[in-house]
């Protein structure tokens, strides 16, 4: 009956390592609406409270896109939080409405991919 954890210990890790072979190259298609959508959702109270770890995890097609989600993923270490349990201080937050507002332009403009 010990076993039984390390097989499903086992089990998990081999699942998550597939899971990176598999989608190591991968880069996946998002539309400037769609990454205004997911930084506007994890500044919500009411958000996604997945949605900034949807719009980190991947990378992206779109070069520009990509840019900004590197650099959202790493507010934390630019502009560490001031408050316990917050993400990033007060000014990352401030680059995020920052992105958000650039990408809703580029949407209304045409320059949405």
């Amino acid at each position: 009956m010990r076993f039984i954890p390390v097989i499903v210990i086992l089990g998990l890790v081999g699942a998550f390592v597939i899971f990176k072979v598999l989608t190591r190259n991968k880069r996946y298609k998002r539309t400037s609406t769609e990454v205004a959508d997911l930084l506007e959702a994890f500044l919500l109270p009411t958000g996604d409270p997945w949605a900034f770890d949807t719009l980190t995890s991947f990378p992206l097609e779109d070069e520009e896109l990509e840019k900004i989600r590197i650099r959202c993923a790493n507010l934390d270490s630019e502009f560490p939080p001031e408050i316990k349990g917050h993400f990033c201080g007060e000014k990352g937050l401030e680059v995020i409405r920052g992105y958000i507002s650039q990408l809703r332009a580029a949407a209304k403009t045409g320059a949405s991919k």
